[in-house]
């Protein structure tokens, strides 16, 4: 009976210790391109304008390009 216990603690052990060292090797930094935020609406408008500030803010917190782009869907 206790081998069994010994195995299972064995088992995951190492399968804990395999998930933890593997999980560094492939992490990579984020994000790795600009960023595309779409803002609905036509430029110069209210949406338009708290987009671009919400973009301004992520460029300072991310530490990477924020492309501002107004896409209008077609009617």
């Amino acid at each position: 009976m206790k081998a069994k216990h010994l195995f299972f603690f064995v088992l995951v052990f190492i399968l804990t210790l395999g998930s933890l060292t593997s999980s560094g090797v492939c992490a990579e930094r984020y994000p790795d391109r600009p960023i595309q935020l779409v803002i609905p609406m036509p430029p110069g408008g209210f949406m338009d304008i708290i987009g671009r500030w919400v973009a301004e803010d992520l460029e300072r917190t991310l530490g990477t390009k924020v492309i501002v782009m107004n896409k209008l869907e077609p009617r």
